[in-house]
């Protein structure tokens, strides 16, 4: 469980850590399936759902590595 912890964590941190990253896959998921760029609209909606997940993935992260889970 500490494992998994672990990974949650280091995954939701990478959100913050690499956003320059996060952003490019966006606009290439969008180039791929859609054949545009997207709009700023799509860009602010992928960003907060992308900060929640992360929030969340740490906040569970660190449950499993306590030992709550």
């Amino acid at each position: 469980m500490i494992a998994i912890g672990a990974a949650m964590i280091l995954m939701g941190t990478s959100v913050f850590a690499f956003p320059r990253f996060w952003e490019a896959t966006v606009h290439k998921r969008a180039e791929l399936f859609f054949n545009r760029e997207p709009t700023p609209q799509e860009l602010k909606a992928t960003r907060i759902v992308r900060w929640g997940l992360a929030v969340v993935a740490i906040a569970l992260g660190l449950l499993a590595v306590t030992g709550v889970f």
